[in-house]
């Protein structure tokens, strides 16, 4: 739970003068953080930063070597085709997504911060629709199909949603939207940690599965509503090219 609200409070809390895959909006700062928690942002940060990057370089090790040491019972699925892209572009996507957590970055590289956010963009929505096809090709039955594959339409639907909000402008609903998405990313992670936890709990992995495939992501998005958002100032006539103008994706 520190992980998951310092994240949150890393993206909603500090810096809210740049969002996801946008340029640098001179929005106003937000109220400050307690030392408290400001250490629980940081924690969550790189702890989600750290795991993103091994789950994720573990995903682009399996492309790399052409999917020879991909597990038995993912292997034996149906759209085998469909799985490998799914799991090369998600394993893409999971990269990029610390670079677009760390408020640092976002201030002092915002062209890196918006160039990757857009290769995020893709990477997520060809990982998520390939996802929710190799869900309908799953041998671990049709409770797991059911979660995979609304996964995969959640977080196409959801970073599709962040990528309109921030063309029109829309910075407070590009960060929520953002935030979701990266939520439904991180279930990458949280599978690959909630699956040997059952385990050791001395549930059968077959038993596990079905039920891990929902509990990997639902939590996940519900933790979003933690991330309220702070009272700021309405924006002044100095941000009016933010909202009226052209949208923060429009800069090169």
């Amino acid at each position: 739970m520190v992980m998951a609200q310092g994240c949150l409070r890393g993206l909603s809390g500090q810096d809210r003068g740049f969002s996801p895959m946008s340029t640098p909006a001179r929005y106003p700062k937000a109220e400050h953080m307690s030392p408290t928690l400001a250490v629980r942002a940081r924690i969550g940060l790189a702890s989600a930063t750290v795991l993103c990057l091994l789950v994720g370089g573990y995903g682009l090790a399996l492309a790399a070597t052409d999917f020879g040491f991909l597990p038995d019972d993912i292997g034996a699925n149906a759209l085998l085709r469909a799985l490998e892209v799914h799991i090369a572009a998600s394993s893409v996507a999971l990269v990029l997504v610390p670079w677009q957590l760390w408020p640092g970055l976002r201030s002092r590289s915002p062209q890196v911060h918006r160039w990757t956010g857009r290769a995020y963009v893709v990477a997520a929505v060809l990982g998520g629709g390939a996802g929710a096809v190799a869900a309908l090709g799953t041998t671990h039955g049709p409770v797991a199909a059911g979660g995979l594959g609304v996964l995969g339409v959640l977080w196409v639907v959801t970073t599709v949603a962040a990528f309109r909000a921030a063309v029109r402008g829309d910075l407070s609903a590009h960060r929520r939207w953002a935030i979701r998405s990266f939520a439904l990313a991180f279930a990458a992670v949280t599978l690959r940690l909630y699956l040997p936890t059952a385990g050791l709990l001395g549930l059968s992995y077959d038993a596990a599965y079905p039920v891990i495939a929902w509990l990997c992501w639902v939590p996940n998005l519900l933790v979003t509503r933690l991330a309220h958002p702070v009272r700021q100032r309405p924006l002044t006539l100095d941000d009016e090219s933010v909202s009226a103008g052209q949208g923060p994706l429009s800069g090169t």
